[in-house]
């Protein structure tokens, strides 16, 4: 026969057994319905341990939990992961709408070498582009397009040509008008595309020089002799996938720069949600087979930087960085390629990962996807940290 004390352990035990059981099947319960939340997928990889939900929280301080994360490691393996799409390219903005602001004037409409406005690209592809796109548009406007090369700056100073927008290079640009080769009195819009890179120290001379000349901060008009006067107050648009770092300091002297009305997108300086973007870590050597590149056997189309700036390449499906580039400002614009309105395709982004150097950006980008914030530093002014890097290497050299 059992005793009291003995039935109350049994009891007590078989309640314990029973809490037991009852806190496992909450618990499997939680993570079933923790599963169900994160289904969604926004990175794949090679090593199912660094996958991640949509809805997954991510430790920045936790560097091991990159899949990238020990690929600076001489004997790092060929490893991969991928930036899945996981959201509609268009997002709906609450955006304040913002009214453009035309001055209004008297203009001779039969006024010759005489621009309305002027459009400075930094390449002669993006000269090309913007006067195709100006000329599809002149049946409705009856705005007559000029591209800037030497063949038309010489018609410009010899003879009297129509020219409602002036579209060329910065250098080209303030050449003209020093020469007088075109009367600027009828101009009311100046607009600055790839803003990023017109505001670089590559650029940024001839780019202020046209702004100085304009007389674009306002204020009267400016006599110009016979031509007539800059009406105030040229309007100035800059247009940039990047926001310009330091751009007060760059164009306050030349612009009211509190007065602009500035226009950016939530996604700003963020990875593109709708295009698939994969990382490839591997050796250089590993990079061999793909020489069919350069012989011509694919649909591939070989080029440096200068073709990932504003080039509308909407038949473009895919964009391999062969050499990963430098700077994150680089990659948003190679990535940009694809997934352009109008495309046909969302298209996708595939990165070549060989050298240490490459390995730091890759973790800026991975971070970024994981707390879906934006990249930082992607403003850094290329051309100073080039020569800030070639004389950091010649330092070396000398120690």
């Amino acid at each position: 026969m059992l005793s009291w004390c003995k039935i109350r352990f049994l009891h007590n035990n078989s309640c314990v057994a029973a809490f037991i059981r009852q806190y496992g099947r909450y618990e499997k319960e939680k993570a079933r319905k923790s599963r169900e939340k994160l289904t969604s997928l926004v990175i794949t990889s090679k090593r199912r341990e660094f996958q991640f939900y949509k809805g997954q929280k991510f430790d920045v301080f936790d560097a091991k939990k990159l899949a990238s994360h020990g690929w600076k490691h001489r004997n790092s393996g060929a490893d991969y992961f991928t930036l899945l799409s996981h959201a509609s390219w268009l997002k709906k903005e609450s955006m304040q709408s913002v009214l453009l602001k035309q001055k209004a004037g008297q203009y001779d409409e039969s006024m010759t070498n005489a621009p309305l406005c002027i459009v400075m690209v930094p390449s002669r592809e993006l000269v090309k582009q913007v006067k195709e796109v100006c000329e599809s548009m002149e049946q409705y406007t009856g705005l007559v397009p000029v591209a800037l090369r030497q063949d038309t700056i010489r018609q410009l100073k010899t003879e009297n040509t129509k020219v409602d927008i002036l579209i060329g290079n910065p250098y080209k640009v303030q050449k003209l008008i020093a020469s007088g080769g075109i009367d600027v009195s009828r101009l009311t819009s100046l607009v600055v595309d790839e803003a990023d890179t017109l505001l670089d120290d590559s650029f940024s001379n001839d780019t202020l020089a046209v702004l100085r000349r304009l007389q674009v901060g306002g204020g009267s008009g400016t006599e110009l002799g016979d031509s007539g006067y800059v009406s105030e107050g040229v309007q100035v648009t800059l247009v940039s996938a990047t926001y310009p770092q330091g751009l007060e300091q760059t164009v306050g002297d030349v612009l009211p720069f509190d007065s602009m009305e500035k226009v950016k997108t939530s996604g700003l300086h963020q990875l593109m949600p709708h295009v698939p973007q994969k990382f490839m870590k591997m050796k250089s050597k590993d990079k061999l087979p793909l020489e069919s590149f350069h012989r011509g056997e694919n649909n591939i189309l070989l080029c440096t930087d200068i073709l990932s700036r504003g080039i509308d390449t909407r038949a473009v499906d895919h964009v391999v960085n062969f050499e990963f580039p430098h700077f994150l400002s680089d990659y948003i614009h190679r990535a940009g390629r694809v997934g352009r309105v109008g495309g046909k395709n969302t298209g996708h982004v595939t990165s070549f990962i060989c050298q240490p150097f490459e390995v730091d950006l890759v973790w800026k980008i991975e971070v970024a996807a994981r707390q879906k914030s934006e990249l930082h530093n992607v403003n850094a002014n290329i051309k100073r940290k080039l020569e800030g890097r070639v004389n950091m290497q010649k330092k070396g050299l000398d120690l």
